[in-house]
């Protein structure tokens, strides 16, 4: 039979759990893709807040159908920091391996990666803008579900 001073404690853990996965989650965001294309037009800009300076990880979301048809996507990002400075990077996400498998979780035939734009950077407090575009020679990509990001806090 199960007690109530079990429960309790049960709850009282999950509580802490998800409290502690929350907090290691400072922002995340996608843009779901019309027909499963990304045309390059298409810029997705997302914005954020950070509220405690500290070190972030950011990483590029992807989901894709099994049909995607590129080994790897090209993703061209800019983030405009507080004090107005941008900077640029080109990000490479793997999605097929050698051997012609596709990469990340799946479920049915979605697929889900993500892939590290920074690391352990120092983010001062304040209002951020990140833009992706995809920068492959295709136009557009197809079997795109969706793209985002995800900023947590370092370990």
């Amino acid at each position: 039979m199960i007690s109530l001073k079990n429960t309790v404690a049960a709850v009282f853990l999950a509580g802490i759990m998800f409290a502690g996965v929350s907090c290691q989650n400072a922002h995340s965001d996608q843009e779901t893709l019309e027909n499963y294309r990304w045309w390059r037009t298409d810029v997705k800009t997302f914005e954020f807040e950070i509220a405690e300076e500290t070190s972030y990880d950011i990483l590029f979301f992807m989901r894709y159908i099994t049909a995607y048809p590129y080994p790897i996507l090209k993703v061209h990002a800019e983030m405009t920091k507080p004090d107005g400075t941008t900077v640029e990077k080109d990000i490479f996400i793997k999605a097929i391996d050698e051997k012609g498998k596709y990469i990340g979780d799946v479920a049915g035939d979605m697929w889900d990666i993500e892939s590290p734009v920074s690391e352990k950077e120092i983010l001062p407090k304040g209002k951020y803008t990140l833009t992706l575009t995809h920068a492959m020679p295709d136009d557009p990509v197809v079997a795109l579900m969706s793209v985002g990001y995800r900023v947590r806090i370092s370990e």
